[in-house]
């Protein structure tokens, strides 16, 4: 790892599911340093001080950084905006480029290939998840969008990635047509792995992928906000 190379990366996207973490290491290969958040405290309240760990256990001062990588969504709601403002504040501030990885296509990329397409299952909530289809060598096929367990089935694909709060419905009906269901894994050094190749935006252009409305949107467009 050569100054020039060194990046952040910052996964707490589904905090849930999987261990949210951060880490230090060049785009394209694994962290060489990684920092797991509390589990004792809000991981949103660690975030910060977790990359004054992960920097200082690598030697790395806020200036070496020449990129700084975020896991986008979607996930939740609060996790993913305290990240990637996070992102945008330490890039601005520092002049580091801004990457932004859909969460699915970290996911993806820390999937085992075994010649079968597959599908990445997040964000469930009651019967739907937002799903990614992909193919075996972990391209995305098409945008992620809410589906149930009949529109994972039409997908046709035999591999299925969700954590443990994938519907019932889906399970249920993996089970029944032999699709298997594999777990969902997101770490620090599968986001530097899928964030190779991928062009830096303006940090005041990244933005959250989020799964759905967010409840405080909804109710202000129900009382007319977007009319104002």
């Amino acid at each position: 790892m050569t100054p020039s190379s060194l990046a952040l990366a910052i996964e707490t996207s589904n905090p849930s599911a999987c261990p949210a973490e951060v880490g230090v290491g060049a785009i394209g290969s694994d962290a060489a340093f990684v920092e797991r958040l509390s589990t004792a405290r809000r991981h949103d309240d660690d975030l910060m001080p977790a990359i004054d760990r992960v920097c200082r256990a690598a030697g790395v001062r806020p200036a070496d950084l020449r990129a700084v990588v975020v896991s986008i969504g979607p996930g939740g709601y609060t996790g993913l905006r305290i990240a990637v403002t996070t992102a945008r504040f330490i890039a601005e501030a520092t002049g580091a480029a801004c990457i932004g990885v859909p969460t699915a296509e970290v996911a993806a990329c820390a999937a085992a290939r075994d010649g079968r397409p597959f599908a990445v299952a997040l964000a469930s909530k009651g019967e739907h998840a937002v799903v990614t289809p992909f193919d075996a060598q972990g391209r995305p096929t098409a945008a992620g969008r809410a589906l149930d367990a009949d529109g994972v089935s039409a997908l046709g694909l035999p591999r299925l990635i969700g954590d443990g709060f994938l519907p019932g419905p889906m399970r249920e009906m993996a089970s029944a047509s032999g699709v298997s269901v594999e777990p969902l894994v997101l770490g620090a050094s599968w986001l530097l792995r899928a964030a190779a190749g991928r062009e830096s935006v303006d940090p005041s252009r990244l933005l959250p992928l989020y799964a759905r409305e967010p409840e405080a949107v909804r109710l202000w467009r129900a009382r007319g906000g977007a009319g104002e």
